[in-house]
């Protein structure tokens, strides 16, 4: 249950820009033909890719009309990116998966069996992470390597292997570009326990202070600052993926966020739907339904958010 979405710029957006998600939107559910999961959605500018429970792949144009797509897989897929030539996506036991198109899949091994949750592309590799601290870099998604990054936080709950926090789940990560204060770029992964680690390159990783013990489900960039989203609510901002700051938690377990180029959208349960301008200050839009809503997708005009039980909304 993992977000994975196209972040635009975020320069000379007026602070009286309209939301995307204007008061009284009606939002349609739509036909996804399917009752598996939807853990994650995508929007490339020319079609739509969501990903599943039961190796489950959709394909859509327009949100409304979708259309199943065979992974070769049973595996859950949790997270799904276009590095602007290919998509991929990854999933329970390892699973990776890319496809030039969406449409046609090839499975290749992330010597792993770990659960993966998310996707970063850098421009020059990808980045996956997951469960257990499981971190891995590719550079064309076909060939993996695993990365070790630093040994565990001595108050983690988890024993074993020679990870992060000694192998606690790592749920979202996110490349921050070279624009963030610096003449690099950046990783940031976040997870359980309110973990967060950085990197500048994908092999060596810094663990750094969130300031929150709640676990943190997805994170994205707007272009200045991250915005990262809990299981309990929290809400927590930083402009570097080192120094973060803890805003007022709404009243909802979050599992995604994006940014839509004028608003930061978060969805999650039971028909969770904030957004925020500036990542502070947030309007509830929950839907009356109460779906339980996964990830959620930008196009510039429409909304389309995920989730359970093969649910898929589009608003307006």
């Amino acid at each position: 249950m993992v977000l994975a979405a196209f972040v635009w710029n975020c320069k000379g957006i007026p602070t009286d820009a309209p939301d995307v998600v204007p008061q009284g939107t009606e939002w349609v559910r739509r036909t996804s033909g399917t009752t598996a999961s939807l853990n994650a959605v995508i929007w490339t500018r020319s079609q739509f890719v969501a990903v599943g429970s039961e190796g489950t792949i959709l394909t859509s144009p327009d949100g409304i009309v979708w259309t199943s797509r065979t992974s070769g897989t049973f595996q859950a897929l949790n997270t799904v990116i276009w590095t602007g030539s290919m998509f991929v996506a990854a999933g329970g036991g390892g699973t990776i998966l890319t496809s030039p198109d969406g449409v046609t899949w090839t499975e290749h091994s992330s010597g792993t069996s770990a659960i993966l949750n998310s996707l970063a592309w850098t421009g020059q590799q990808l980045v996956v992470v997951g469960w257990d601290g499981f971190i891995a870099t590719s550079p064309e998604g076909v060939t993996w390597t695993e990365r070790l990054p630093v040994l565990g936080r001595k108050d983690s709950v988890n024993g074993g292997r020679d990870g992060w926090l000694g192998g606690d789940d790592l749920y979202s990560v996110v490349w921050i570009g070279p624009s963030a204060g610096s003449g690099t770029g950046k990783l940031v992964a976040v997870g359980y326990y309110g973990g967060v680690l950085t990197s500048t390159d994908g092999v060596v990783w810094k663990e750094q202070t969130s300031g929150t013990t709640h676990s943190l489900s997805s994170v994205v960039w707007n272009g200045h600052q991250l915005v990262a989203v809990g299981n309990n609510g929290d809400v927590l901002t930083s402009p570097d993926g080192v120094t973060w700051i803890q805003h007022q938690r709404v009243t909802a377990v979050l599992y995604s966020v994006i940014w839509s180029g004028t608003r930061f959208v978060t969805v999650g349960h039971d028909g969770a739907v904030w957004t925020s301008s500036d990542g502070s200050d947030w309007t509830d839009h929950t839907i009356a339904s109460h779906p339980v809503l996964y990830s959620v997708a930008w196009t510039g005009s429409q909304l389309v958010a995920v989730g359970y039980d093969g649910v898929i909304l589009t608003a307006p």
